[in-house]
Formats: C-alpha cells, structure tokens, sequence
C-alpha cells in the first residue's frame, strides 16, 4: 500500500501530463498535498502572449472586458475548460491559464493553488475568455496563438506569437534559465541547488553523471 503522506508538501514536473497517464498521475499527485507542474506545450505560446500584452501595456485582468485566443485544433478541442474542478484541470485550461497571466506570474508553479482556483476575478475572466482556431496561423507552427483583448475602455489589443521562451526558435540564455530552474526547484537549499544548476550548465563535459551532487 502507497504512503501518499510523501507527497505533502512537495513538487512534482511531470512530462505527458496534459492527456493519459501522465494527466492521471498529476491528479492522484495533486489529490495528496503535491504541488504539481503541468508539462504540456500547447497552451505555451497562447500564455506568453498575455503575458507579454500585459507587460507592454501595463494592464491587468480588471481592466480587461474579453479576451479571444486563436489557436491550433488542439487547443480548441482539448483545452477549453472554463469551469476547472481542481488545481490539474486548471493548469490544463487555456483560458483558466490566460485568464491567470493577467493577475500573477504563470511561470511559477506556487500560483497554481487553491487561491488562484477559487479567485473570483480569475474565473470571471477565464469565462470570458473564447478559444477558436487560428485560420491564419504560420505554415508549419501548430502552437502560434493570437490573442485578441477588448479593454473596459473600448480600446483592442492584439498580440500575434508563434514561439515561446524556451523552444529552439528563443533559446534561453543562462540568466532566464537559472530564474526558472529556481522558481521549480524553490523548494531546496539555494547553493546546493546553484551547484546543480551550474553542473547542468556544461553537461555534455561531464564524463560520469552518477557523480554529480543531485542534493
């Protein structure tokens, strides 16, 4: 029999979260007291956009009246969830996701809590928030979003993206990539776990990677 008790209090990344297995384990994980990190990409993009519309015109979920995201088939028919039951069905809404951008950092696992969940700002705005397919989406590009915001003062801000912080087409530079690994790994000691992030740094030098200090 499992002692679910070690999972209180601890965080968990679990890749091919979004569907399946994956999706059944962040929920039994969430279910015992895991902070739990969502790992799907296909809401990534849709994300960034707001927080970059947010962060170019310093605005927040307040001063927003609608939000429309264009988005591949996928988004639309997997990850439109207005209405999410608990902390796994929330970090797999798209507007739930987009909707949170808008009142704090998504990046950082803390703000998928039981606060943001029953927020009633943040669920206002996430059934706002509609979800269709992006018919002019680049060639090539199943995760470029557009989204499409009509403030409370009348005005519309528009935000096209096809990447996101982290793909191949805007790499991380060392500086953002420590911010990261710090905000998911917040938990452990801060130079252990800065010891640990400079070995991942030069990884491929690395002749045995049973001897790197794993804290």
């Amino acid at each position: 029999m499992s002692d679910y008790r070690l999972l209180v209090g601890k965080s968990a990344i679990i890749t091919g979260s979004g569907r399946g297995i994956g999706r059944s384990i962040a929920k039994l994980f969430a279910e015992h007291g895991a902070s739990v990190v969502i790992n799907d990409i296909d809401m990534d993009v849709a994300v960034t956009a707001a927080m970059e519309l947010r962060a170019r015109h310093g605005i927040c979920g307040d001063d927003i009246d609608s939000i429309r995201v264009a988005g591949s088939e996928k988004l639309v028919s997997h990850h439109a969830i207005h209405e999410p039951q608990d902390l796994a069905m929330a970090q797999y809404s798209a507007p739930f996701s987009i909707a949170l951008a808008f009142y704090r950092d998504p990046r950082d696992p803390a703000a998928f809590c039981e606060g943001s969940l029953n927020d009633p700002a943040i669920r206002s705005l996430c059934r706002k928030t509609v979800l269709e397919l992006y018919q002019e989406a680049p060639k090539n590009n199943k995760l470029a979003s557009k989204l499409t915001l009509r403030l409370k003062d009348g005005r519309e801000l528009i935000q096209e993206q096809k990447y996101f912080p982290g793909m191949p087409q805007r790499p991380l530079s060392s500086g953002p990539l420590w911010e990261k690994f710090d905000r998911l790994t917040a938990a452990l000691p801060c130079d252990p776990k800065r010891r640990l992030f400079d070995s991942f740094l030069v990884l491929e030098t690395v002749a045995d990677v049973a001897q790197l200090d794993f804290i």
